[in-house]
């Protein structure tokens, strides 16, 4: 009975011992660690495993060169590179100016890729002819030969224009009296313009309109200046004049004078008032004290400029010059202005900045309303900062 019993109990013990060794279920899969599919739970593998593509990833990313052709590991060779494939690039290398593959464009002594020259006007495979050698096309060129003394083509010079020669002559003077302009033509003294002007006799003459001598170290005018009756614009700044002959006065038809940056010209020529026609007179940075009284009277001036001199006072005869619209007198030493400033009806800008003012006359306020009004930097206190003033320095009050 022992027996049984004990071979009952070892036959249940091994069952129990079987049950729990018992293997797990199989799992399929791919069992490549390379594979893009790889399973590492996979005890089995069941040939599913699926792999890249040469020169990709599993992801599809390229893990080579890319060749010209953008193929990914493709053999396409550019030699030089343009990012065309030689197999299919027109030119392997570089095309010149003219498009030619590896070309030398225009050759020397042409003007273009096929193969023109310049004509005698400058144009490129044209047929323009320059007689006279100016550089101008004889079809466009207003003188085919050559301009005379008082420029007129192929003229006789000053016999048949006498009034040129006076004005010549004027020039020519320039030269003569001042050392820096030695040796130069009249004709190439600054700027000129000339124009033709019916005489008495009704024959065209030639005469200057126009000259331009600024920046020209001139010390000294002619007397002969006032020979040129014909000018309208004088500009003479920024050179060393100190003094201005009374023929001066004789520019009746004058109607624009720059004589600024001449610092030491401090007086106008005599019978300066004669000047009928001028409407724009600057004399800027000279050397002025007061405003001459012949200036009240141009009554046709409508610009006067005189910044940075050392004027102390603007007498009330300012009102006669009823044209007026443009005055500046700023960097000066003005202390007062004149009590009937507001008659001047014309006026567009006033500016006496930089003075020495201490009071404004109220009738600064009865100049026209579109006028501009510049008092910066004064000595203005606040009552004096009109609603008309334009432009004043709030903290311009001396207490």
């Amino acid at each position: 009975m022992k027996t049984l019993i004990k071979i009952l109990f070892l036959s249940v013990l091994w069952f129990s011992c079987e049950s729990s060794t018992e293997p797990e279920s199989d799992v399929y899969g791919c069992t490549d660690d390379t594979a893009c599919n790889f399973n590492e739970n996979a005890t089995i593998d069941n040939e599913s495993c699926t792999y890249p593509e040469d020169n990709y990833d599993c992801e599809g990313n390229c893990t080579v060169e890319i060749d010209c052709n953008q193929e990914c590991g493709g053999q396409g060779i550019d030699v030089d590179n343009d990012g065309i494939c030689d197999d299919i690039d027109d030119c392997i290398g570089n095309y010149d100016e003219c498009g030619i593959c590896n070309g030398n464009g225009i050759e020397e002594g042409v003007c273009d890729c096929d193969g023109n020259i310049l004509d005698e006007c400058g144009v490129c495979g044209g047929n323009g002819v320059d007689f006279d050698q100016d550089g101008i096309c004889d079809d466009i060129d207003d003188c085919i030969g050559q301009y005379d003394g008082c420029g007129i083509c192929n003229g006789d010079d000053y016999d048949e224009f006498p009034e040129c020669k006076i004005d010549m002559e004027t020039l020519q003077d320039f030269i003569n009296l001042n050392t820096s302009l030695n040796g130069q033509n009249p004709l190439e003294v600054g700027y000129q313009e000339w124009e033709y002007i019916e005489n008495d006799n009704l024959q065209s003459v030639l005469r200057l309109v126009h000259l331009d001598l600024n920046n020209s170290t001139i010390t000294s005018i002619p007397t002969s200046i006032g020979n040129l009756e014909s000018l309208k614009e004088l500009v003479l700044f920024s050179n060393d004049i100190t003094s201005i002959p009374d023929e001066f006065s004789n520019l009746l038809n004058l109607e624009k004078l720059n004589l600024s940056y001449n610092n030491s010209l401090n007086q106008l020529p005599q019978n300066f008032e004669n000047l009928i026609s001028l409407i724009d007179l600057d004399l800027t940075s000279c050397d002025f004290y007061s405003i001459p009284d012949d200036i009240f009277n141009l009554t046709n001036l409508e610009d006067l400029f005189m910044i940075n001199n050392n004027l102390e006072t603007l007498p009330q005869s300012v009102v006669n010059l009823i044209n007026l619209k443009n005055i500046n007198l700023s960097f000066n030493n003005l202390t007062y202005l004149p009590s009937n400033i507001g008659y001047l009806n014309n006026l567009n800008y006033l500016d006496v900045s930089d003075n020495n003012l201490s009071t404004l006359p109220e009738g600064i306020c009865d100049l026209p309303d579109n006028c501009t009004i510049w008092v910066e930097n004064n000595n203005l206190c606040e009552e004096y900062h009109y609603d008309c003033i334009d432009y004043w320095d709030e903290q311009d009050c001396n207490e």
